[in-house]
């Protein structure tokens, strides 16, 4: 059984060097650990911290977000062989002794994606804002998806060799909802730990304020939902849209038969509306999708893990543009 510990980093030479200290080398059921670090195009030392540290680094010639960054560490596990991956941070938020147990529903056979559930809105270094918003932001996707994982943006994750196989991350902004989404719609077994957290030393370079990373995050999962829940989306779409344009309608026209033929024209043209919208995001998302096929990864994988390739500390392994 063969882990890889991904970070996504930017910009973290000063706190990266106690988080790659205390990952684990050794845990029950994994006979081999790698870690690799994805510098996502930072401007201080980051990449050379890592190597120092002895971390396998992938580097972005700029920066090209979260989502991105994740999308990179994954095809390169894969590349590897890994059995397992787990995702952290590279600003020491979530301890690395959790990671045992992050694992063990993997190792027990009992899930494909693990996240380490914080239950942010009782983490008490969080604002009142804060754990409020993300209480109402992880209800929301809750129902929108259909998932029971009550935190849905932790970024600390644990993966099976099938859920990366299957997983196509396509948001460069962050990946949580992305790959959770396209987790609970391909029915792969999803499961949460509870975790601690520590509180944060310095402000979140994914956004800047908490309102922007919601509305973010908001149009990440509206995509991945069109993309693989298409009907449903093309009728609440119509639903919506019919509901707008009768009621504009009942106000300009003030008669029910014009009402409903508007009711009508509107919720049609939001189901062709939202089918539009899908036919453009798969279009400009080939690239991603092609590179990402499920029996090309396969094949991949399966041809590492009989190579059993070992990273050997050379410098920078890759540059990807």
């Amino acid at each position: 059984m063969k882990l890889v510990i991904n970070i996504n980093c930017y910009n973290e030479a000063e706190t990266l060097p106690s988080v790659l200290r205390e990952l684990p080398r050794a845990l029950p059921g994994v006979e081999e650990i790698e870690i690799q670090v994805v510098d996502d195009g930072s401007t201080d030392d980051t990449a050379a911290v890592a190597i120092g540290q002895g971390a396998l680094v992938l580097r972005h010639a700029q920066n090209r977000g979260l989502g991105a960054a994740f999308r990179t560490g994954l095809s390169a596990a894969l590349a590897r062989g890994a059995d397992i991956l787990v995702n952290t941070d590279g600003d020491g938020q979530y301890p690395a002794e959790q990671i045992a147990a992050l694992i063990a529903p993997i190792l027990a056979g009992k899930a494909d994606l693990v996240i380490g559930d914080r239950k942010p809105w009782m983490v008490e270094h969080f604002s009142l804002l804060k754990r409020a918003l993300q209480w109402l932001g992880s209800h929301s996707v809750r129902r929108l998806i259909g998932t029971p994982v009550q935190d849905v943006v932790s970024g600390f994750r644990a993966y099976s060799a099938e859920a990366m196989l299957r997983l196509n991350p396509l948001m460069d902004f962050s990946y949580v909802l992305d790959t959770l989404a396209q987790a609970t719609h391909q029915g792969l077994r999803v499961a949460a730990v509870p975790i601690q957290v520590r509180p944060a030393t310095r402000p979140s370079r994914l956004y800047r304020t908490l309102g922007s990373y919601l509305l973010r995050s908001a149009r990440d999962v509206f995509w991945v939902h069109l993309l693989y829940a298409p009907r449903t989306t093309a009728l609440q779409m119509a639903f919506l849209w019919a509901a707008v344009g009768g009621m504009a309608a009942g106000v300009l026209a003030g008669k029910s038969g014009r009402v409903l033929v508007a009711a009508l024209i509107s919720g049609a043209g939001g189901a062709v509306a939202a089918f539009t919208l899908r036919a453009i995001f798969l279009r400009c998302s080939q690239d991603k999708l092609k590179q990402h096929s499920y029996a090309r990864r396969r094949a991949d994988w399966l041809a590492a893990r009989a190579e059993h390739p070992r990273f050997q500390g050379v410098e920078s392994s890759s540059k990807i543009p």
